[in-house]
């Protein structure tokens, strides 16, 4: 999240930086229902297709930031591939 949040606002924003981790924040709860998980990990850069698939059997239980580190985990492993 913080590395998403600094290639948003640049190394030296500390400000927007804050402000765009506190925003991510409100999208934390794993209660949220799937559609707003969807857009919201959209909203953050992630493609459609990422957002997507990192739901599947995850999404009931998991918040926001289990998505991302799903997410991020697959595009290492892909990132690797031979």
């Amino acid at each position: 999240m913080v590395l998403k949040a600094i290639q948003e606002n640049g190394d030296e924003n500390i400000d927007s930086i804050l402000e765009t981790l506190l925003t991510y924040a409100e999208f934390f709860n794993p209660d949220s229902d799937d559609e707003s998980k969807l857009l919201f990990l959209t909203k953050m850069g992630y493609s459609e297709a990422e957002a997507f698939n990192s739901h599947g059997d995850h999404v009931v239980d998991s918040s926001i930031a289990e998505l991302t580190d799903f997410i991020c985990a697959a595009q290492i492993s892909n990132s690797y591939s031979c």
